[in-house]
């Protein structure tokens, strides 16, 4: 069995994570010269910026993957219907 599926549009979702964890990380690092953070806070808060966007990954992977494609067949089942609801 082949799972190649799974990593079908892959690097568009990475894309898609990376712009939007942008201004976070933006925000932290103004923080930490701001605030002067001690080294053990910031190595634990770029763990979870790594962890956030992993998780984020996965998770418009599995949305793609599994709720798309049922979204569209159920768009285009009601679209084509000819009644109307009032």
């Amino acid at each position: 069995m082949s799972f190649y599926f799974m990593l079908e549009d892959f690097d568009h979702t990475l894309l898609e994570v990376f712009t939007a964890v942008i201004p976070v990380l933006f925000f932290f690092i103004i923080s930490i010269f701001f605030f002067k953070m001690p080294k053990k806070m910031l190595l634990i808060l770029i763990k979870g910026v790594i962890f956030a966007f992993c998780g984020l990954v996965l998770f418009l992977q599995g949305v793609k993957i599994g709720f798309m494609p049922v979204g569209m067949a159920m768009g285009s089942i009601l679209a084509g219907n000819s009644s109307r609801w009032a």
